[in-house]
């Protein structure tokens, strides 16, 4: 049973504010008898809160000049959802709020909320102790977090304090106190980080420094993330268990310490949380051209896995020119294939993705005008991933064979870094479980029979180094 405490601290202003009801069918699964807007009773959080009205009903969030009180009254009405309720709260609040500081932690199933508001006085908030002792900064944010207030001409001019630091990472860039980190929009306090591996409808938040981020949740560091998309968490001393096979991953409890549960039922625990911390960098210029007209559209995010020859799963950011992975030929069969100099790594990107779940479990972030095989047959057939359906049919590696299955979800993302491996002799990678490929097919085929001959002939004349930079 899912147990929820709620701890707040507010300085209280008087204000006009408003209740408005959200009632509509934005979201991209309407009316599938599934509640998808992360709200009290949702099964998911793959739409925006109040659109997926047919099969959610009615919602209201403040809007207009919200007060503090509304706020977290707002969040303690609807403390036992799924979704986080933290960016919910103030998403449409035209007020400017001195201080605004949320986050939502769970340990053991006990979902906690933390909130300090204050809305424009001379006082300051005081601290207050969430779940495993996280601690609310003090400090105030010199910007609202989810609207900046400050100009293009101030941000950097002549205008800004010599304690302020500029922010481009956002459509308008804004100031931040200089002890301060660049969110995305918003100014983080010192003792706290952004996470962006929320669900897609709130992609950021924030944890203290010494939490790790947890798909929407404060995980804190003695703790673990059980399971592949679920948010229980367990004692690191004790074991995550599905209460049954089928939900393994999704519906857990945690064993005590020492005891194990049945091997069919034990949850992963192998969240990367490093890859969700947001790290600010300056907007970078767009790649350069590829060697000899090839174009490789930079498609997979830091964080995407592969596999190597040897079985060792390793990010695509570890990998190094002339390193065998595991790939898919073109007609569907398992094989290996070696990162070519022409692959890019520009990790210092952030970027938006398209993000597919399959009916297998698996999730691949890929950017929109990559392709991927799809069809009947794997793997003559391309397909751009902005253009993938719900229902279509991909392929997975499995037990090692090339399976068909089928997405289930889509929505876009954000995550940091850009890397495509482009194989050697082109064959298709496989990236988080899924075949892909680096661009369309003629150009894999193309790549197939210029590739070798490019490795060699750099090899002998010494001129690797010029292809490689700034590839893999």
């Amino acid at each position: 049973m899912l147990s929820v405490s709620f701890i707040v601290v507010c300085l209280l202003h008087v204000a006009a504010s408003t209740m408005a009801d959200v009632c509509n069918n934005d979201c991209s699964y309407k009316s599938d008898s599934d509640c998808d807007d992360g709200g009290l009773g949702a099964e998911t959080t793959f739409c925006l809160f109040g659109s997926d009205c047919t099969d959610c009903g009615n919602r209201s969030k403040p809007t207009g000049v919200c007060t503090c009180n509304e706020l977290t009254s707002f969040i303690d009405n609807n403390k036992g959802s799924l979704g986080n309720m933290c960016s919910i709260a103030r998403a449409d609040c035209t007020n400017t709020f001195q201080l605004w500081l949320c986050s939502r932690s769970s340990v053991n199933q006990v979902v906690t909320y933390t909130v300090q508001c204050d809305v424009g006085s001379s006082s300051s908030g005081s601290s207050s102790s969430g779940a495993g002792g996280e601690t609310s900064p003090t400090n105030t944010p010199i910007n609202t977090p989810t609207t900046p207030t400050t100009s293009d001409a101030s941000c950097g001019g002549t205008s800004m304090a010599i304690t302020s630091r500029c922010c481009d990472d956002a459509p308008t860039p804004y100031q931040c106190q200089a002890t301060y980190s660049c969110g995305r929009g918003q100014c983080i306090a010192p003792t706290y980080k952004l996470c962006t591996d929320g669900p897609p409808a709130n992609t950021d938040y924030t944890c203290a420094a010494t939490y790790s981020c947890g798909r929407g949740i404060c995980v804190p560091a003695t703790y673990t993330l059980c399971g592949t998309s679920g948010t229980t968490t367990c004692a690191a001393t004790r074991t995550c268990c599905g209460n049954s096979p089928e939900t393994k991953d999704t519906d857990m409890t945690c064993y005590g310490v020492m005891q194990d549960c049945p091997a069919d039922r034990r949850s992963s625990t192998n969240y990367d949380s490093k890859s969700a911390e947001y790290s600010y960098v300056r907007t970078a210029p767009p790649p350069p051209p590829l060697a000899f007209g090839l174009v490789v559209d930079p498609c997979f995010p830091s964080s995407a896995k592969v596999t190597l020859a040897d079985g060792q799963s390793v990010r695509v950011d570890a990998l190094k020119q002339g390193a065998a992975i595991i790939a898919a030929t073109i007609d569907g069969k398992i094989t290996t294939d070696t990162i070519s100099i022409v692959s890019i790594a520009r990790p210092e990107v952030e970027a938006t993705f398209v993000s597919i779940f399959t009916d297998v479990g698996k999730i691949l972030n890929l950017t929109a005008e990559h392709h991927i095989p799809v069809g009947e047959e794997c793997c003559t057939r391309l397909k751009k991933a902005k253009a993938l359906n719900i229902g279509e049919t991909v392929y997975v590696a499995v037990d090692k064979s090339i399976v068909a299955t089928t997405i289930v979800k889509k929505w876009t993302s954000v995550h940091q870094g850009l890397h495509s491996p482009v194989l050697t002799a082109g064959s298709f990678p496989i990236v988080d479980g899924i075949v892909t490929s680096f661009d369309a097919m003629p150009t894999v085929t193309l790549a197939s029979y210029g590739l070798p001959m490019l490795s060699k002939v750099c090899k002998l004349t010494g001129m690797c180094d010029a292809f490689h930079n700034p590839f893999v």
